[in-house]
C-alpha cells in the first residue's frame, strides 16, 4: 500500500480504539457511506492496517473497526515524522 492519505491518517488515529463505521465517517467529514468504503476503509483492511471485529459478518450493525498490530505500528510511525 502506498503511504495513507489524510483521511485515512484519521482513520488510523481513530481505530485505536473500536469505532463504528459512522464514527469514522462523521471524523472525516464524509457523508457518502460506499465511497468511503470503497475509498479509505477498504484499502486500510485490505493492507492489513484495520480490521473487522465480526470479519464474518461485514454487513452486521455491530460491526466495529479496530487496529491490528502492523496498522499500531504504522500510526506510531507517523506520530514521529
Amino acid at each position: 500500500m502506498e503511504a495513507p492519505s489524510r483521511h485515512q491518517g484519521e482513520v488510523l488515529a481513530m481505530c485505536s480504539e473500536e469505532r463504528t463505521l459512522v464514527e469514522l465517517m462523521n471524523a472525516t467529514g464524509r457523508t457518502d457511506r460506499t465511497k468511503f468504503r470503497n475509498q479509505l476503509l477498504k484499502p486500510l483492511l485490505d493492507s492489513g492496517l484495520v480490521e473487522m471485529t465480526i470479519p464474518d459478518k461485514p454487513n452486521s450493525r455491530f460491526q466495529r473497526y479496530r487496529l491490528t498490530t502492523a496498522g499500531g505500528d504504522a500510526v506510531k510511525w507517523r506520530r514521529e515524522v
